[in-house]
């Protein structure tokens, strides 16, 4: 069975279904008085089946704090802690002690207008549990992002973040050297305005890690890595963007001033014109995954304007529709964060998408769940998820689609049990392992060997006779005298049927089929039935 992935102890707000195919579940996660959240993401820390949500906390009564939320158990867990005047602006998975388990790396931004880069351990591998946050780096600017990739292909990955003045805003690089980090240096000095978004991106097939990074009020622009610096080779936009994210050889921007969501193709070191793909009052947050589970890529941002989370499902044609408009600010919140995983980790070729919603008063999620038959319940909780009276479970088990209600299993005895995990496939009430005669037709009365019971006129039947056994190529069948074959089925010992002819056919073509052994019924026109066991070699 799917685990529930969100307890009972989350409260449950409600749901809204807009299509057939999927359904929005709104959970409130957290609820005190606070304001705003720190950049997180998900991740199963725990290795618990389930996945864990990091992110901030910044009370307004006391400390802020970087929680992990168990979206599986519903509780919680403080990592780390603020002065009440400070902010935490990211959380970030890394491996910091080369031990093999992820730690955090944390970003708290001073009420003195500096940084701090701290570092909590896990305190082993999927634990879940982290030690004390330690200082690996004190700025003297405030840090407003931060991303965790191999800048220097080492396969250890590095800590780049940017970090401004009231003036300009500088990239720095912190190399990660296996037992821990290197002092930051700049890649890139004197840029205009605060940095707001950044995509390490390789561009120009060098193998050096380059960026996609958008300034504030300025630009968003390509910058190319020469060893350990950057500079800037083409202004995408002349606007910035909230929300960067690279898919197919496109790149997709989530532009705030002209209200639209557009993407580039790249040629080479180049991205082309902008195409518009959504337009909306003031997007933020984008994500790009497969949501509807048809193989191609949709969309989902959120707006600040109406609070809402907005998805589009990708039509094939390469344009979006809008499937979903949710709104997931409650009172004084703002939908912040969109975080994609499987989060159901049901192996379906889908991703579910989050919204993050924080504010005054709660955490709120959205969350978007694939609900194939419509039924109002999704698929992570639904046992038979195409509503074809099979549970998932079993149609996994016997090679049928859980998702398509078209594709069942064999059930030779029509209950609703597959036969690959049926203990009795042709329901006579004698168990396969005792049923000399395990597919006997439905109705046919059966002995305690489970073989059909042979009355006064049906004794004739025992001479039925079937030649040769074992058969390598043909199988010729002898009917009694006085009845004549209607008809001819046969199974192998998985209940499959294999094979059905209609008539009195002469010979049955055995050489098509594996070796092993199959069940043959042979079918009168009396209305009896005989059985035998046929050896294929």
């Amino acid at each position: 069975m799917k685990k529930l992935l969100f307890s009972v102890m989350v409260l449950l707000l409600g749901f809204m279904q807009a299509a057939a195919q999927d359904i929005i579940i709104n959970e409130e996660i957290y609820s005190q008085n606070f304001n705003g959240s720190a950049r997180g993401d998900l991740y199963n820390f725990d290795n618990d089946g389930d996945f864990d949500l990091v992110t901030g906390v910044d009370n307004t009564t006391s400390q802020p704090q970087i929680r992990i939320f168990d979206l599986g158990s519903g509780s919680s867990t403080v990592i780390a802690t603020a002065s009440v005047n400070d902010v935490f602006i990211s959380a970030d998975f890394i491996d910091t002690d080369g031990d093999g388990d992820l730690d955090l790396l944390i970003v708290k931004k001073l009420f003195s207008d500096q940084s701090e880069i701290l570092v909590a351990e896990q305190t082993g591998v999927g634990s879940g549990t982290f030690n004390t946050p330690v200082l690996i780096e004190q700025v003297p600017l405030i840090v407003s992002y931060v991303v965790i990739v191999d800048f220097d292909k080492d396969n250890l990955r590095d800590v780049i973040f940017a970090a401004h003045d009231p003036v300009n805003s500088d990239i720095l690089w912190m190399k990660n050297t296996g037992s821990g980090f290197s002092v930051a240096s700049p890649l890139l000095q004197n840029l205009p305005e605060e940095v707001n978004a950044m995509l390490p991106l390789e561009i120009d097939g060098t193998g050096n890690m380059d960026f996609v990074i958008s300034m504030s009020d300025v630009h968003t622009a390509v910058y190319l890595a020469s060893g350990t610096t950057l500079s800037q080779s083409q202004v995408i936009e002349n606007f910035d963007a909230d929300g960067i994210v690279f898919v197919e050889n496109m790149l997709f921007l989530s532009l705030d001033q002209p209200g639209k969501i557009r993407r580039y193709q790249k040629s080479g070191t180049n991205f082309g014109v902008g195409q518009d793909v959504a337009s909306s009052s003031d997007p933020y947050a984008l994500v790009i995954a497969d949501f509807s589970g048809d193989g191609l890529y949709d969309l989902a941002y959120t707006d600040l304007v109406c609070d809402c989370m907005r998805i589009l499902y990708q039509n094939g044609a390469g344009s979006f529709d809008l499937v979903h408009e949710v709104p997931i600010g409650t009172g004084n919140s703002t939908p912040l964060y969109l975080y994609a995983a499987d989060l159901d980790q049901d192996s379906q070729n889908t991703v579910e998408v989050i919204a993050q919603a924080s504010g005054h008063s709660t955490i709120q999620l959205s969350t978007l769940w694939l609900d194939t038959d419509g039924d109002g319940v999704p698929n992570v909780n639904d046992t038979d998820d195409d509503d074809d009276g099979y549970l998932d479970v079993d149609e996994i088990a016997c090679g049928s689609d859980p998702l398509d209600g078209s594709s069942v299993p064999d059930d030779f005895d029509g209950d609703f049990i597959p036969d690959c995990v049926d203990d009795d496939v042709d329901g006579d009430g004698v168990l396969n392992d005792d049923d000399a005669c395990p597919f006997t037709p439905l109705g046919t009365p059966v002995g305690l060997d489970g073989c059909p019971e042979l009355g006064i006129d049906e004794f004739a039947l025992a001479s039925t006779s079937f030649y040769p056994n074992p058969v390598t190529d043909r199988l010729y069948i002898d009917a009694p005298e006085g009845v004549s074959i209607t008809g001819v089925e046969g199974y192998n010992l998985l209940g499959q049927k294999i094979l059905e002819v209609s008539g009195q056919p002469e010979s049955i073509d055995f050489s098509v089929y594996p070796v092993g052994m199959y069940i043959v019924n042979v079918l009168f026109d009396n209305g009896h039935v005989s059985q035998g066991r046929i050896i294929k070699k």
